[in-house]
């Protein structure tokens, strides 16, 4: 029931309502699983028996303290209803973080080993498709108006924002090249090299920096950790690494120029902060909202504003500095970076929380790493690698309903896989 939750979910969206609106079927879908599967658990005592009753775990101490900050954060918010519902067009209140643990615990204890591979490769496949779309949809031809002509250079595929569509690129690329790199005939390899050159141009027309560093770093990492140990995989590797600069260059060279341009400005933005040179305009104002937003870490340390509560907390006492900035027609109700937004919103003990979880995962699924073999060793990187890939571009974009899921399912599985290797000693079949 998760991997088709989790395959089907980029096609749940409303592409002809207004932008507040393009992302409502996504939270129905996700409330509607998430009660269909809490209300079969208590149900199907078997499913009870044989999936959820295993031994409680590091993680589950933390899970548990993770909701009880949030839900502590709710009833103390600065405005209760946002915080339990969420802003009108975010809908990241307390009922969406209670969907994204429950997504944790079904993909954790309900995913067994045999069935990764094939969840893996249904959102590659899914993710192929979307990005297909948006490479038609950057010539003009988005015949579901997803964009709403908001972001008219800049593709967005089946997510109302190209930021959002970005990070999503991060986790199904990183899925994408373990595929590659194990694949043992050449008609497999040439498709999933296909397949990485056709979401490097969606990234590349989706104009997100933020993922465009994931990419780079998510490879970077398989490069030290798994390809530099085997030389067998140094020619592969070479392919892919030419491949990807030849797609660069060649979609850079189409649109004279605008992405190394794109890239050049963002290695001049860093340069200019770390000379102490910065005005606030790097990163699309990232940084003046970063600058604007810290202050309140402080007056919200312990307990936050709220779950969804920036705009409240930050953007209304600030809202004069925010208007010569924007304009009186934008609000700010996100800190564009995940931790500093939680910190505010939810307390510095909820993101503590929140990256202790991470970490026991990624704990976990490096120590699980000797226990396992084959093809399945490759795919055990890629996770990894997509977890790192997606907290890094964290740092510059924001959690949302229509991304967020993925991401949870992803932690999910991998400490699922990393619990069973290790714990119960489960082995996975050498390919």
């Amino acid at each position: 029931m998760v991997k088709w939750f989790m395959i089907l979910f980029p096609f749940m969206i409303f592409p002809f309502a207004s932008e507040e609106f393009t992302d409502v079927p996504k939270l129905i879908y996700l409330i509607l699983f998430v009660c269909i599967v809490w209300a079969l658990l208590g149900k199907k005592r078997e499913w009870w028996t044989q999936n959820i009753q295993v031994p409680i775990t590091r993680v589950d101490f933390l899970i548990a303290l993770f909701f009880l900050l949030i839900f502590i954060s709710t009833i103390t918010s600065v405005n209760p209803f946002i915080a339990v519902f969420g802003m009108v067009d975010r809908f990241e209140g307390m009922i969406a973080w209670i969907i994204y643990l429950s997504i944790f615990i079904f993909s954790f204890r309900l995913v067994k080993v045999n069935e990764v591979e094939k969840l893996m490769k249904g959102i590659v496949v899914v993710g192929i498709l979307v990005g297909i779309y948006a490479i038609f949809q950057h010539y003009g031809l988005d015949l579901l108006a997803t964009e709403k002509k908001v972001y008219p250079v800049r593709s967005a595929g089946l997510f109302k924002n190209p930021n959002f569509f970005g990070s999503y690129l991060v986790i199904v690329t990183m899925f994408v090249v373990p595929f590659y790199l194990s694949a043992n005939n050449i008609k497999n390899r040439t498709y999933y090299l296909t397949a990485i050159s056709l979401l490097t141009i969606a990234a590349l027309f989706s104009m997100t920096r933020s993922s465009w560093i994931g990419i780079f770093l998510g490879i970077a990492f398989l490069t030290l950790f798994l390809i530099m140990k085997r030389k067998h995989l140094w020619k592969r590797w070479t392919l892919l690494v030419g491949v990807l600069i030849v797609t660069v260059l060649i979609v850079d060279k189409m649109e004279n120029g605008t992405i190394l341009s794109r890239a050049g400005h963002t290695l001049q933005e860093s340069q200019n902060l770390l000379t102490g040179e910065g005005d606030g305009s790097e990163g699309t104002h990232r940084f003046f909202i970063w600058e604007k937003t810290l202050p309140f870490v402080k007056e919200y340390f312990w307990l936050g504003s709220g779950p969804d509560t920036l705009y409240y907390s930050v953007f209304l006492p600030e809202q004069e500095d925010f208007e010569v900035v924007f304009g009186t027609e934008q609000y700010v109700d996100k800190a564009h970076n995940e931790y500093l937004h939680m910190a505010v919103t939810m307390g510095v003990p909820a993101l503590i929380m929140y990256l202790l979880i991470v970490f026991t995962v990624l704990f976990q699924a490096f120590k699980s790493l000797k226990h396992v073999n084959g093809r399945e060793l490759f795919l055990h990187y890629g996770l990894i690698a997509a977890i790192i890939g997606y907290i890094i571009q964290a740092f510059f974009n924001i959690s949302v309903i229509s991304v967020a899921p993925f991401f949870w399912c992803l932690l999910g599985i991998t400490y699922g896989l990393s619990f069973r290797y290790i714990v119960k000693g489960d082995k996975p079949p050498i390919s």
